[in-house]
């Protein structure tokens, strides 16, 4: 839950902080951060997509220490650029990347970037 007033923020920056919560949350989580977006602002997403379909939500091995597991939600972003549409952005632009195998978790790197609608 989002402490700040109605319309706020120009912007928001959310890097990889969406996939530690679980999917079915995801739609009030933008329906917040459309909340404390000014009309026309901008929310950026980094996420963790699924590289193939056996790939799940779940906890995996924090990759800076192996002996702690981690809440991942796997999203895809067909599943990400509904729930932005329904929450009231507009895409603007959608970027991904393989993941760095050492330093990383497996998953493709998903970045969007949306805007409020006026």
């Amino acid at each position: 839950k989002l402490v700040f007033p109605t319309k706020t923020f120009d912007g928001v920056f959310a890097m990889y902080s969406l996939i530690h919560i679980p999917e079915g949350d995801v739609p009030d989580a933008l329906l917040g951060i459309n909340r404390v977006l000014k009309p026309g602002g901008y929310v950026y997403l980094a996420l963790q997509e699924p590289r193939h379909r056996m790939q799940k939500d779940g906890f995996y091995p924090v990759v800076y220490n192996r002996k702690i597991n981690m809440f991942i939600n796997l999203i895809t972003e067909k599943e990400m650029t509904a729930y932005l549409r329904k929450a009231g952005f507009k895409i603007i632009e959608v970027s991904r990347r393989a993941p760095h195998v050492e330093t990383e978790y497996p998953f493709t790197k998903l970045f969007i970037v949306a805007q409020k609608k006026r």
